[in-house]
């Protein structure tokens, strides 16, 4: 493996550490009094800003396939906010790049953008009639990437 894509692979761990952390601290902020109602939710989403952050640490202590295959993981979570009539999720670890579509009133084109913004949404049930799909390019660009380091059967 190049000592470019050591260095990529590194920087993909801190930004999968720092996303992970500021999701956590930020949902341990939340209206925990609410959510407590909810261990599952509670437990999911803890969970995934863990699991986050570990794939961050895998990376950085250089153990490159394990790692590879949680950030992928990790990744694939991200790429992908549905809202299907009230029901979907989100999920997004720092950066947020969205490109889709939302048929609410009509049909047309929309983009999202946030940075350093960790977040863990589901909707159930929300009385919304929305339905709308974005793609995170973030998360894409990544696995990509990824996957290159992968096909090229590069010793790690």
């Amino acid at each position: 493996m190049t000592k470019t894509n050591k260095y990529c692979l590194m920087a993909i761990g801190v930004y999968q550490i720092i996303g992970g952390l500021f999701g956590f601290t930020g949902f341990t902020k939340l209206k925990m009094i609410d959510l407590m109602d909810n261990y599952l939710l509670v437990l999911i989403i803890s969970g995934y800003f863990i699991f986050v952050v570990i794939s961050g640490i895998t990376l950085l202590r250089q153990k490159w396939m394990q790692g590879i295959k949680l950030t992928q993981i990790n990744q694939f979570l991200q790429v992908i906010t549905v809202n299907i009539i009230g029901f979907g999720f989100l999920f997004s670890s720092s950066i947020y790049m969205g490109i889709g579509f939302s048929d609410t009133p009509n049909l047309h084109f929309i983009t999202k953008f946030s940075f350093l913004r960790s977040v863990c949404h589901f909707w159930i049930n929300n009385a919304s009639d929305e339905i709308s799909i974005m793609i995170n390019i973030v998360p894409v660009a990544i696995i990509l990437f990824l996957s290159r380091i992968v096909k090229k059967n590069e010793p790690i």
